[in-house]
């Protein structure tokens, strides 16, 4: 059986006085680095369990 889930991972910050566009790609830089946390965990847990 198959699951399939979706996530979405809300960074948020204050971006007065700054450009946009460099704001933006640090808050997905810091998204993308927390969920590969998030997916590291959870493979250290997997293992744990006896999963893959």
């Amino acid at each position: 059986m198959w699951t399939v889930a979706t996530f979405v991972l809300l960074v948020g910050g204050d971006k007065r006085g700054r450009a946009q566009r460099p704001f933006y790609r640090q808050l997905i830089a810091k998204a993308d680095m927390l969920y590969t946390e998030h997916l590291d965990r959870e493979k250290k847990t997997a293992k744990k369990r006896g999963g893959k």
